[in-house]
């Protein structure tokens, strides 16, 4: 038994969404053109991070607290990068 979400990406281009969650998935739109936009700037972990989140707010909170999640998921995850680790040292 495996629990937890997985990460898929897929390429929806009629989606005007980022991201999406479909049962127990998080699923990137590599179609977006902020995605597009993201690979060209090399920051398809940015992305996906804000991505997932955006998937994930609609159920992880009571409508009109996206904006704290959000910030707090954003916070969490620049926290957890390796140069976040090495700046707090």
């Amino acid at each position: 038994m495996r629990c937890g979400l997985t990460m898929q990406f897929e390429s929806r281009p009629e989606a005007a969404a980022v991201g999406r969650l479909v049962d127990g998935s998080i699923r990137i739109n590599e179609a977006h053109p902020a995605y597009v936009r993201a690979a060209a700037s090399r920051a398809i972990p940015y992305h996906t991070a804000l991505a997932s989140a955006l998937a994930v707010a609609p159920h992880a909170v009571d409508p009109g607290g996206e904006a704290v999640f959000l910030t707090r998921f954003l916070e969490s995850w620049g926290q957890a990068s390796p140069r976040a680790a090495r700046e707090r040292k």
